[in-house]
């Protein structure tokens, strides 16, 4: 899962591109963003910051760090209940429903966003929707599922 730039859109103030450089046992990720000339690099982070690789002689597995897993389960706001110290992205995330707007489907037909990662068939996906609308709650919450799974994930943030 990947969250990235826009590369051409007037409703958003940082336009621009991701790259990926291979630098020895990591990866090199950063932002190119337009100032209406040039593309200036903005942020830069290494895969080595979100997930730490654990090798071992029967399997490669990933183990997400702390901070990363705390930043996946956060809500954005405190919210206070009596049988726990503090609520997560799993204790209240509902999967909204989507609908798909394919160019091949004669109506838009509505599904549960938990089964959009099942379902895609090897499709691309494009989440659409307004600022605030939960499309990066959305990943998050498919983040959590995925490595739950045992499975690797990637999400980039900006």
């Amino acid at each position: 899962m990947i969250e990235s730039l826009p590369i051409d859109d007037s409703h958003v103030s940082e336009n621009g591109f991701i790259t990926f450089e291979i630098e020895g046992g990591d990866i090199l990720v950063s932002t190119h963003i337009w100032n209406g000339s040039t593309y200036n690099e903005g942020k830069v982070i290494l895969k080595s910051d979100v997930i730490e690789s654990k090798k071992s002689i029967t399997s490669n597995t990933f183990e997400v760090n702390k901070k990363f897993y705390d930043f996946l389960q956060e809500l954005g706001v405190e919210y206070i209940h009596p049988s726990s110290r503090k609520l997560t992205l799993d204790d209240v995330f509902v999967y909204p429903n989507i609908r798909d707007l394919s160019d091949d489907k004669e109506q838009a037909r509505k599904m549960s966003s938990s089964k959009l990662l099942n379902n895609r068939g090897g499709d691309r996906i494009v989440l659409i929707g307004d600022e605030f609308c939960g499309k990066t709650t959305m990943l998050k919450k498919y983040y959590l599922d995925t490595i739950e799974k045992r499975k690797a994930c990637i999400i980039f943030r900006w």
